[in-house]
Order: C-alpha cells, then sequence, then structure tokens
C-alpha cells in the first residue's frame, strides 16, 4: 500500500512502474491494487493492471463495473445510440457476472420503438459496368430534385476513395470508383462533374474531406479542380450523423461498418446498406432540419478554401484544443499533441476518436483529430517511435477490448 501511494504521488509517468509491481504480486494483492487505483480516481490506469495481470472484469470492484457501464450508457446516450444491450453484450467475453445486464440495463428498446433506417434492396443499383455507368448518367442528368452524396474509403487510406454514393429519388447509386478509375470510365466521371458545376441542390454531411479525396480520385481521370456549387452540409452542430438522424427523425442508423474493408471487392450486402442508407437518409434529414439550415453554397476542395471554411464555423464554436487538454488531465491521461503550434489558438468546431493497436503488443492508442482532418499514419508512428507497418487500426473487437467502445 506504500509503494502504490508512492507511485501515485508522481504522477502518470510512473504508471508503468505500478504496472511491473502489480506483476510481480499475488492475485489479492493485484485486486487490492486495482481496488486502490479505483478509490483514488485513477479507473483506467485500474482497468490497464486488470488487464496486464489477466485478472478478470467480473473480479474487479462492483463500483468499477458501475463505473465502466455508466460511462458507456452515458457516452451511447450522447452519440443516440439506442442498440446499448447489443453493444454491451461484448462485455460479456470479459467475464461479467452472469445475470449482470439484465439488471445493469433498462430494457432495450424494440424495432417498432426505435425503426432503422434502410433503403429498400431494390433500391440500390452498384455501377461496375458500362451498362450501369451508362443508366446513371441518363438518370443524373434528368434529375431535378436535390441529390445526397457520401463516400467511403478503407481505413488508413491516404489518399482517394473506394465508393461515391449518389442517392436521388427513391434510388441509391453507389459508384465504384476502382472500377471507374481502371477503366477510364468517361461517363461516370463527366456525369459527377456536371451535377457538381449544376444547379441541383447538394446534401453532404462533413464533406469536406469527401471532396478532398473525391478530386484526388477524378483528378487522375485528368478532370480539372472541382467545385461543389448549390451545396448545404448538414452537420449542423457536434453531433455524428447517426446522433443527429435519431434525436430529429426517430430513425436510427447503423454505423458499425464505417471502418471496413470498403476496398475489397465485392462489396457485402451489409456494406451496400450501409452505403445506401448513409446517402438516402441526408433526405429526411434535411427534412427535419429546415428551420436550422443556412443557404447553400459553393465547397472547394482547395486546402487553403477549406482552411478558410473550417476557420468560419471554429469562431462560431468557440471550442479550442484545450478542451481536449482538460478532458485528458481530467481522467488521468498520458497524451502527446501534434502540430501544437497550428493548432494552439484556433478553436475547432468537432473532432473524431480514430481507434488504433500497436502490433504486436496490442498497445491501444486513441488519435483525437479536427472533424476536417485525416490521421497521417506516418506522423503517428514517428511520434509513438515504432515503425508504421505496426500500426493497424483497431478491429470491432479490439475497441470492446481495448477501448471499451462498440466503432461509431
Amino acid at each position: 500500500s506504500l509503494v502504490l501511494e508512492k507511485i501515485l504521488e508522481h504522477g502518470d509517468r510512473y504508471h508503468e512502474d505500478l504496472v511491473n509491481v502489480a506483476e510481480r504480486v499475488g492475485p489479492e494483492d493485484q485486486q487490492l491494487i486495482v481496488s486502490k487505483l479505483y478509490a483514488e480516481g485513477y479507473p483506467l490506469v485500474a482497468d490497464r493492471v486488470r488487464r496486464k495481470c489477466e485478472l478478470p472484469l467480473g473480479a474487479c470492484p462492483g463500483q468499477l463495473l458501475d463505473s465502466v457501464r455508466q460511462d458507456l450508457l452515458q457516452h451511447l446516450s450522447s452519440l443516440g445510440l439506442h442498440r446499448r444491450r447489443d453493444v454491451l453484450c461484448g462485455f460479456a467475453s470479459h467475464g461479467l457476472p452472469d445475470g449482470y445486464l439484465d439488471t445493469a440495463l433498462p430494457p432495450a428498446p424494440s424495432n417498432e420503438d426505435v425503426p432503422r433506417f434502410q433503403v429498400p434492396e431494390q433500391d440500390i443499383v452498384f455501377v461496375a459496368s458500362s451498362e450501369a455507368a451508362e443508366k446513371f448518367a441518363n438518370e443524373l442528368s434528368s434529375c431535378k430534385e436535390a441529390v445526397g452524396l457520401d463516400t467511403e474509403w478503407p481505413p488508413l487510406a491516404e489518399d482517394g476513395i473506394s465508393i461515391c454514393q449518389v442517392a436521388m429519388g427513391d434510388r441509391v447509386w453507389i459508384l465504384d470508383m476502382l472500377w471507374v478509375i481502371e477503366t477510364r470510365n468517361e461517363e461516370v466521371a463527366n456525369a459527377l462533374t456536371d451535377l457538381f458545376a449544376g444547379s441541383n441542390l447538394k446534401l453532404g454531411f462533413a464533406f469536406q474531406e469527401d471532396l478532398n479525396r473525391l478530386e484526388s480520385s477524378l483528378q487522375t481521370l485528368g478532370k480539372c479542380r472541382l467545385e461543389l456549387k448549390n451545396f448545404l452540409d448538414l452537420q449542423v452542430d457536434q453531433r455524428g450523423l447517426a446522433a443527429l438522424l435519431s434525436t430529429t427523425t426517430g430513425f436510427s442508423l447503423d454505423k458499425s461498418l464505417q471502418c471496413s474493408q470498403w476496398g475489397q471487392r465485392p462489396l457485402t450486402d451489409a456494406q451496400l446498406q450501409y452505403a445506401a442508407s448513409d446517402a438516402a437518409c441526408l433526405m429526411k434529414l434535411r427534412e427535419s432540419l429546415l428551420d436550422k439550415l443556412s443557404e447553400p453554397y459553393s465547397l472547394l476542395p482547395s486546402k487553403e478554401k477549406a482552411a478558410e471554411q473550417q476557420e468560419e464555423k471554429q469562431l462560431k464554436s468557440g471550442r479550442s484544443p484545450q478542451h481536449v487538454r482538460d478532458a485528458v488531465d481530467s481522467h488521468n491521461l498520458t497524451a502527446t499533441f501534434l502540430k501544437e503550434s497550428r493548432t494552439a489558438a484556433a478553436p475547432c468546431v468537432g473532432g473524431n476518436v480514430v481507434c488504433f493497436v500497436v502490433k504486436p503488443s496490442r498497445r491501444p492508442v486513441a488519435v483525437i483529430t479536427l472533424a476536417s482532418e485525416k490521421v497521417e499514419v506516418r506522423a503517428l508512428a514517428t511520434a509513438l517511435a515504432v515503425a508504421k507497418h505496426r500500426i493497424a487500426v483497431a478491429s470491432p473487437k479490439e475497441c470492446l477490448e481495448l477501448f471499451g467502445f462498440a466503432p461509431g
């Protein structure tokens, strides 16, 4: 107990020593260390010791289980997710006591209470042939209504996109951009550039990164700089798409495949449904946000214009990287702040948390970025002093086991 107190007095930099001490004592003393860490306000370090010593989660103090459960439920609620029981069932493999979920969780809402937004299978068209490309171009040329736009790309991809979703009318066209580039299909490329320059209202959600990557893909086909005219970004606050859709329309949106392998072919039926739903739901979301939306504007993919637009949003928000620092400090976490000179004085409108695992030790690393920025894996590897090939995006199972949350 005395050694433990002395280590805690010296702060976070000695937590590795604490783990080493815990490995050298018996199970009862390990349990004592975990209990004391929780009592002293170090729940994350307590869980790290528990994992290192291979103690079951069910052997931890009841307060720690309650803390894990409460924190997770609060986080899921803030995201607008309702499938709490499904997510928490992932903890069963960590040794939760029998019947714990039944007593710890409120009744799971039925599908009737929380309808999931989905696109009928017959209304999803995958474009990876000349015939499908011609049909897409013809339908797009005659469309005068608003269209929903989205893109997907594989985890860790540094540039370009794998698919582009265009929702118009009752259909969602999923454009296989890998096929478009490989076959140099001008029909799809021209249809997209005409759409962007045309008078149709275009809807997106946090679309700046999508546009940057889409332009990069189209440039390989010799297309000039894109300008997305008459565009509306439906990200009206810091909530993600699923949370905003749930709270404004009552529909849930499955985001579990957000980090799936979008570069693989063929895509699964679940991936096609995910991609189609992300684009089609923008129509319904727009209907519920009419009183909060600004006037349509032009969105440019250039880094300079993107920075200007991001700065304008930041100034309205008033949030800054100091909020991240405060959160890190309040949870007794150790963090490295990269690019601090550029972002220290700039407020941020919202952020993403991307979970990585360093192989082979399975070291968990959570990267917090501005919503409009991508993770530079090379810079991350340098900051962690490891080889780039040792860093991988955490799988859904690893997200639950190492970070305590499901993807999305």
